[in-house]
């Protein structure tokens, strides 16, 4: 019979020996998100502040290569009200989230900074492989008489492609409003910058820009 104390020693080492033991690394297999960096500044009118900025974040759904389109004709007016009053919204549709800049949910990290306060902001995003979109933003606006807010009278922005062998940076999307509310896009690639904010992000992501829509 073994000794109560060697008995005790040999558990001990086990333990120890479990304990020190690293956990193996998820394998690159596994991962099925892919890695998207970009940047989102914007430019307000002279006299005014940025109270808040944000996108909309979207998949765009890709149909299979052989999905035919459907066009339905009604033999009548009345057959064509009765099947809009019963349809339902289809399954799978594409949901889209908020991508807050600036303002109300979009924190401290990864902020872009200058004298007039923030800017933008680095968003680093963990995305399933497939193509996105940036739409529908919205820019609230303070000056000395109150708030205003400006939406885009086109949704579409900015649609880009996430890979699935590793990561991407998407380029710096800056939006510039002028005084009459006129505004433009421009993209641009301001890598150093964008992925020393980023926070422990490869720096050698590759430059892989998407689709400015005007």
């Amino acid at each position: 019979m073994m000794p109560r104390f060697a008995a005790g020693l040999a558990l001990a080492l086990t333990l120890a020996g479990c304990a020190a033991t690293p956990t193996p690394p998820r394998s690159a297999a596994a991962r099925t998100d892919g890695l998207a960096v970009l940047s989102l500044t914007v430019a307000a009118p002279a006299g005014t502040r940025v109270s808040r900025f944000e996108y909309r974040l979207r998949p765009v759904a890709q149909p299979p290569m052989n999905q035919a389109r459907v066009e339905r004709y009604y033999r009548s007016e009345r057959e064509h009200a009765r099947a809009l009053g019963t349809r339902t919204t289809a399954t799978g549709a594409p949901a889209d989230r908020p991508l807050p800049v600036v303002g109300q949910g979009a924190g401290d990290a990864g902020a872009i900074r200058e004298d007039s306060g923030t800017v933008g902001r680095v968003a680093v995003l963990r995305l399933a492989p497939g193509t996105y979109e940036l739409r529908d933003w919205r820019l609230v606006l303070a000056d000395r008489h109150g708030k205003l807010a400006l939406t885009p009278p086109h949704p579409v922005v900015y649609r880009f492609t996430v890979p699935a062998d590793g990561g991407s940076y998407l380029g710096n999307v800056h939006l510039a409003v002028t005084a009459n509310h006129q505004y433009r896009f421009a993209l641009a690639d301001r890598r150093a910058r964008d992925l020393a904010l980023a926070g422990g992000t490869d720096t050698a992501l590759a430059y892989r820009p998407g689709q400015l829509t005007p």
